[in-house]
């Protein structure tokens, strides 16, 4: 083979996975699974463990990246505070987690702490900008 076709071959390959790689949901956005919504059907959460794992960690703090639409889809003016318990035991976790805004309906949750395994109910509590109005939306996981 000579050494045009060969770069010419390794140039079409390059360019095919490029192409493939652009069809690919991102990673950022393609993890965007789990969900709570209110009961009025007006927002939905979005959430995922920040970082490499998406699974709940065992009884060590980690962060939740939240994500909140409105009913069409668009990102949620909304203010954001997050509660766990765990009703078979009458109790909820042992720190208070730190909410950031990071932009338009996003926000970090910084030290979630599920401290002891089994079933917790996530409360996701979303108020309006001018925080009279306030509605939840719950979800129920399974931690290890």
């Amino acid at each position: 083979m000579s050494r045009s076709l060969r770069s010419a071959v390794l140039t079409m390959i390059g360019s095919v996975i490029l192409a493939m790689q652009a069809c690919l949901p991102q990673p950022s956005e393609s993890m965007w699974v789990r969900k709570a919504v209110t009961e009025d059907g007006s927002l939905t959460v979005w959430w995922r463990v920040a970082g490499e794992r998406d699974a709940l960690p065992d009884s060590d703090p980690f962060d939740l990246e939240v994500r909140v639409d409105d009913a069409n889809g668009a990102p949620a003016d909304v203010s954001l505070e997050l509660d766990a318990e765990m009703p078979h035991h009458g109790h909820g976790m042992n720190v208070r987690p730190v909410v950031e805004r990071v932009g338009p309906g996003r926000f970090v949750v910084k030290g979630v702490l599920l401290h002891m395994s089994g079933r917790w109910e996530l409360a996701f509590d979303l108020g309006d900008p001018d925080g009279v109005q306030w509605r939840r939306a719950q979800c129920t996981v399974e931690a290890p």
